[in-house]
């Protein structure tokens, strides 16, 4: 369900007025369970190859296979694990930086378009911002609750920088 709304505020905001949003990317909590999880999957996997016996080829090469694959899934975790970053809202645009250098600027004069994603008690799941781009619109920007503390500043933020004839529809996710 999707509702067009206006993207302006009543208000004209201050131009010197800049709003930072933090992502922390992981937290100490999951990433600390990750490691527990993964040094007790190691000693179980140990502790099989053990009991199993200790002799020759077979328990070298399941032994290789079976670290070769903690690994890889450790790889797997470290690429899918997200990188923190700043999220900068000002008179100029949108410009999120993360610990890694990159950088994604937007200016709002590029902006399309905004989709603001709810779930049916009206909580904020995430905002979307689309960049102007032949033949429609592209999603330039998402920003999920999860990503920052409070998604809701972040939308206020935007709506109140957002220039006057950028559409902002409000769209109901099925959770």
């Amino acid at each position: 369900m999707q509702q067009p709304q206006s993207g302006q505020s009543a208000t004209p905001p201050d131009t010197n007025d800049v709003q930072l949003f933090i992502s922390r990317g992981i937290s100490r909590f999951r990433m600390i369970g990750t490691i527990i999880a993964l040094i007790v999957l190691l000693l179980a996997f140990l502790a099989i190859a053990a009991y199993e016996g200790l002799r020759g080829l077979p328990f070298i090469a399941s032994t290789i296979i079976g670290l070769l694959f903690m690994a890889g899934f450790v790889w797997y975790l470290k690429l899918i694990t997200p990188v923190p970053f700043t999220l900068r809202v000002d008179s100029a645009g949108l410009l999120k930086e993360d610990q890694r250098g990159d950088r994604l600027s937007l200016s709002w004069h590029e902006v399309a378009g905004v989709k603001e994603q709810v779930f049916r008690n009206g909580k904020l799941v995430a905002l979307i911002i689309y960049r102007e781009a032949e033949p429609h619109p592209q999603k330039a920007l998402a920003i999920y609750r999860d990503d920052i503390d409070d998604i809701a500043a972040y939308r206020d933020a935007v709506r109140r920088w957002l220039p006057a004839g950028c559409s902002w529809q409000r769209e109901q996710v099925v959770a």
